[in-house]
């Protein structure tokens, strides 16, 4: 049986994160090139919201910089806007540890920044003129040790996707010359997955950059990877509308359950590893058993073109985002709907729990971040 809204959320916190309007206004004359005496305005979201690892930030690439917010208050410090990309910030990650948070912007370096001052530590830039001028990461993602960086990038003329990997404690690169769309690092740090266009998957060593093994068995390009939580099963969403599982240490297919007609686009396990939750274009969500390979719920949403699918930290249950803005809530037991938020003016470009599941951010490209206290 639905439930309202009220029964889940109780109360619904927006916590002052519309982005054109924060009560605290000294931000005008934060970070200010010189000559500029105010700022006009707080820019827009470009990239991904995270939240740091003990779940009391959480960061927002923008237009301008880089904002992070108090998430039980969400009230913004003067260093809480990081400025130093001379483009827009396009991807962001905090390390494992809470203490740096790395960035990736339209202007091709990759920088680092000391989480708590927000001064920056150190810049990564492919040792060559034409990137500057022809290529933005798209992509960062942290090795659970935190001593690898796996960075995607993008060149703006031939669009052609690439992942480098980065040794951070020898500031060194392993290009790997791949063309990518989407990137996965197992939790054990021993695998990473890409993704890229053609349908394949190339699993490498973190450590050396070589290719380990390639998946094949997709048609078309590879939207969203994700690991179970032992690192040992990958599930890999396509374009060719089919969710596959894989064995990720025999390198073979586990399992083709099923998929969308028009293009699988995400793709999520559950906490405890039982269940993938797959979506895509034709709005329908599908909830997967692992150990049966087969499917628990078929879920026909209300929602045009699903964008993101994510499980709360406990995996009672399960959100999903839209093109229309809205944000829909699943029993994961019964697959069930639960409750609705109709918030964004247009689509929906991320969704993040905090590591408590107290709080839900959800961004938008209406330029606005929300944070939705969860009970």
């Amino acid at each position: 049986m639905k439930t309202t809204l009220l029964s889940l959320l109780i109360p619904i916190l927006i916590l002052s994160f519309l982005l054109p309007i924060v009560a605290a206004q000294d931000y005008n004359t934060w970070g200010l090139p010189e000559g500029a005496f105010t700022r006009l305005g707080k820019g827009v979201i470009t990239g991904n919201v995270a939240f740091s690892p003990d779940g009391n930030r959480l960061a927002a690439a923008g237009s301008i910089g880089i904002w992070i917010y108090d998430a039980s208050s969400g009230q913004e410090t003067e260093f809480q806007l990081i400025t130093g990309h001379t483009h827009d910030v396009t991807t962001l990650a905090y390390s494992p540890d809470g203490t740096i948070i790395a960035s990736g912007s339209r202007d091709g370096t990759i920088r680092f920044w000391d989480a708590v001052s927000g001064k920056q530590i150190s810049m990564f830039k492919e040792d060559s003129e034409e990137v500057e001028d022809s290529e933005e990461v798209t992509t960062l993602a942290f090795s659970t040790d935190g001593k690898m960086l796996a960075s995607g990038h993008q060149n703006w003329f031939n669009g052609e996707l690439q992942v480098r990997l980065w040794n951070l404690q020898k500031s060194t690169l392993i290009d790997l010359s791949r063309q990518l769309n989407c990137i996965a690092y197992s939790l054990d740090g021993d695998t990473i997955a890409i993704g890229d266009d053609k349908g394949d998957i190339s699993l490498l060593n973190p450590g050396t950059g070589e290719i380990i093994d390639t998946l094949i068995g997709h048609v078309r390009r590879i939207n969203s990877l994700a690991f179970a939580p032992d690192g040992f099963t990958l599930t890999s969403a396509s374009g060719d509308g089919t969710v596959r599982l894989w064995d990720v240490q025999s390198y073979e297919l586990i399992a083709s359950p099923g998929g969308n007609k028009r293009g699988s686009y995400a793709v999520a396990f559950s906490p405890d590893g039982n269940l993938i939750a797959s979506a895509g274009q034709d709005n329908i969500i599908q909830l997967w058993d692992v150990q049966s390979q087969t499917t628990k719920h078929t879920i026909i949403t209300p929602q045009t073109q699903v964008t993101c699918v994510a499980f709360s930290p406990n995996g009672v249950f399960f959100v999903s985002s839209s093109r229309d803005g809205k944000i829909e809530f699943w029993s994961t037991q019964t697959g069930e709907h639960i409750s609705s938020l109709s918030v964004h003016d247009h689509g929906i470009s991320d969704l993040a729990f905090s590591p408590n599941g107290g709080t839900l951010a959800s961004s938008s490209f209406d330029g606005t971040i929300l944070l939705w206290k969860l009970r």
